[in-house]
């Protein structure tokens, strides 16, 4: 850290970012009204293959990331990659592999053989204290006792986890009755939530989806008040974590941080700036992840591009409507642009939003 607190640039230290997480798969059983990446049982058509996956995971042993996530989609769905993938990780030496999941494919033995292979930390999403809350949004029969049975398997088989509750106008007010059945689990490390975000899917369903400000209002006033009880009681380790999609933009922008720590890989390859923004910088059936590192990945936000989107969005909001820009179209699909086939970082000012704007 610098002494005014703001990071400090290490790219001279680091062989590669720090976090790396991968979208295994786009596909999903379930059909969520929220979900910002359009999963559904189809995926993508251009998904990466078996054998690009395990190409992928070799490079990342070879930068031996801190942290490793599996992202999707449901990747359960490619079951065999990711214990494949997890047994390559923690050889290479990548202690601190997770991955999230809706809990549907969960089966006790399912949760023992992704143990065996070196997932230390599953999130699961959990909506609602009631089957009909969590699958009015889930839109999945079923999922709701699934998600709670691999909670379940997870503290019996004492594998960490963490539980993700996507607030709604409808299931807001029951936030506090879901961390009440969780609090006693010995395995569960936190309770995470953020605001809705209007993308993919939840762009589509509209405002109403969305709760009001009255509503977050009280969800962050419990928040805040069930961890100073336990701050003051130590009645328990649970943590509630509030939070904030747009803060790493705003971080990114206004403290003038041009390191990335994490990268973030598409279910075709692609490497995205960020999840929340719709720019594209390369794809590892092009090039592999170390030369993108090597060659600009590292210092991805002294893009003006990137630098430009991410001052388009200064709440959840205008991921929706960012202010009625001209150039806000370029929201609705990714922008794709290759660090190393068009040279980007030794002509930074040639890929801009005016640029790109006004060559289409």
């Amino acid at each position: 850290m610098t002494n005014n607190g703001i990071l400090a640039d290490h790219s001279g230290v680091l062989s590669g970012p720090l976090q790396i997480s991968l979208d295994i798969t786009n596909r999903c059983m379930a059909k969520c009204l929220h979900c910002f990446n359009k999963s559904d049982d189809a995926g993508r058509a251009d998904e990466l293959s078996d054998i690009e996956v395990d190409y992928i995971i070799s490079q990342i042993c070879d930068i031996k990331p801190f942290g490793f996530c599996f992202c999707g989609g449901e990747p359960l769905l490619r079951l065999n990659s990711i214990l494949k993938a997890s047994v390559k990780l923690t050889s290479a030496g990548v202690q601190n592999i997770s991955m999230v999941s809706n809990g549907f494919l969960f089966t006790r033995e399912v949760a023992l053989e992704l143990k065996r292979c070196g997932v230390k930390m599953v999130q699961i999403s959990l909506d609602g204290a009631t089957r009909e809350t969590h699958e009015r949004l889930r839109c999945l029969p079923g999922i709701y006792d699934r998600a709670l049975a691999a909670i379940n398997y997870l503290e019996e088989l004492d594998i960490m986890f963490s539980v993700a509750f996507s607030p709604t106008k409808f299931n807001i007010e029951e936030f506090p009755e879901v961390v009440h059945m969780l609090k006693n689990y010995r395995n569960i490390q936190s309770i995470r939530v953020q605001p809705l975000m209007p993308l993919g899917k939840g762009k589509e369903t509209g405002w109403e989806l969305f709760p009001t400000e009255s509503q977050y209002r009280i969800l962050v006033n419990f928040i805040q008040k069930f961890q100073r009880k336990c701050n003051e009681e130590k009645c328990s380790d649970l943590k509630l974590e509030w939070g904030d999609p747009v803060d790493h933009l705003f971080r990114m922008r206004e403290q003038n941080i041009s390191q990335v720590y994490s990268t973030h890989i598409l279910s075709n390859g692609c490497l995205s700036v960020s999840p929340y923004l719709p720019l594209i910088v390369g794809n590892l059936r092009r090039h592999t992840l170390k030369t993108y590192w090597d060659l600009g990945l590292g210092k991805v936000w002294e893009l003006p591009i990137a630098e430009e989107l991410a001052g388009m969005i200064l709440s959840i909001q205008d991921m929706a409507d960012p202010h009625g820009d001209r150039r806000a179209r370029f929201l609705d699909s990714n922008i794709f642009i290759d660090l190393i086939d068009d040279n980007v970082m030794s002509n930074p000012q040639h890929f801009t939003l005016n640029t790109l704007y006004d060559s289409n």
